[in-house]
């Protein structure tokens, strides 16, 4: 029998009307509060202070850029295969172990991967010190405005 109590306790829950693949794109869309690249790269680099972890992405991106051209020059798939292994491999040891936090890659891939080599640069033409002051100015000033 139908009592009003059991109609009143129900509750609308968005996530069982989704299958597992939706949920996980709108738990994304609701975590992202970086619109673009330019303001999601302040944040990107403060999550990469330790030294040993940037020194870890360096050394991933390299990889990932003599597995390009090792692919393109053999012409073995083998190169483009291993890529994500060789980048997210070092990336990720440096985010658990010495940064411990979580990699910008779960919730912004595109914004993650583009800034991989906008740091790659920066780390190869001695501009990373002045631009990790530089953001770490502009993430106290958006905490402190709100």
């Amino acid at each position: 029998m139908y009592s009003s109590k059991q109609h009143i306790n129900y509750k609308l829950n968005l996530s069982d009307y989704l299958n597992l693949g939706d949920q996980f794109l709108l738990n994304l869309i609701m975590q992202k509060k970086y619109r673009t690249f330019r303001s999601f790269y302040p944040y990107y680099l403060t999550e990469h202070r330790n030294p040993v972890s940037r020194a870890l992405h360096f050394t991933g991106t390299l990889l990932i850029l003599v597995c390009i051209i090792l692919g393109i020059i053999t012409g073995k798939w083998f190169w483009f295969i291993i890529i994500p292994v060789c980048g997210y491999g070092f990336a990720w040891f440096g985010h658990f172990f010495f940064e411990k936090n979580k990699p910008a890659t779960f919730v912004y891939p595109l914004f993650s991967l583009g800034s991989d080599f906008v740091m790659f640069w920066q780390i190869l033409t001695g501009q990373i010190g002045k631009k990790l002051k530089e953001a770490e100015i502009i993430t106290i000033d958006k905490k402190s405005n709100g």
